[in-house]
């Protein structure tokens, strides 16, 4: 009796919530990029395109860099009073 059972299956409902996090309906077949971004600039806009890229991240990488000398700095300081 209990082969005839069955367990149905939940059936799942999807409800479009509006979010266009993983629309992918922009891209044409193969993973490739949209049509609409597949033409590229010259290698000017290139090349003032990466300097800007570049310049945007310059603070932050200073600021990176000025927070892991203070880090060492603090840490050799403990170190070496803490030796003696």
């Amino acid at each position: 009796m209990s082969k005839n059972k069955k367990k149905k299956k939940q059936k799942i409902t999807y409800i479009d919530d509006g979010r266009t996090l993983y629309d992918m309906s922009q891209l044409s077949g193969g993973g490739r990029a949209p049509k609409n971004l597949s033409t590229r600039g010259g290698c000017k806009e290139q090349f003032q395109t990466y300097i800007r890229a570049v310049r945007s991240m310059l603070l932050p990488m200073f600021v990176v860099m000025g927070g892991i000398c203070i880090v060492f700095l603090i840490l050799y300081l403990v170190f070496e009073f803490a030796s003696h």
